[in-house]
């Protein structure tokens, strides 16, 4: 996202489709959102995205500074499960990578 930018269902509907493309519908994602500028997140279309029946097992917001994650509180009253925080990215890709790795164990084949 670029600096100012309204992340929103528009945006997200269409990294939903690519998501579904390219790993399936059938697979546990994990969802980060590295926030390297500021902008802002439309916390209620949350609510959107459930009523389309999309699920997200898991979602990280990597915050470089305070404004990236105030906008985190908002958030956490709309996203159903929980909103994984950090401070940098490479530690976000590793508990993401081993909560889908561990989800896909759980999986019957």
């Amino acid at each position: 996202m670029k600096e100012g930018e309204v992340f929103d269902w528009s945006i997200a509907e269409k990294i939903i489709r690519v998501a579904y493309e390219v790993l399936g519908r059938d697979k546990p994602i994990a969802y980060i959102s590295n926030r390297i500028h500021n902008y802002s997140v439309v916390p209620t279309d949350w609510l959107k995205f459930y009523k389309h029946r999309h699920q997200l097992e898991f979602y990280s917001i990597v915050a470089y500074n305070n404004s990236g994650l105030a906008s985190v509180v908002l958030e956490r009253m709309f996203f159903r499960n929980k909103i994984r925080q950090f401070s940098n990215l490479e530690d976000a890709i590793k508990w993401s990578l081993a909560k889908v790795n561990d989800k896909k164990i759980d999986l019957p084949a």
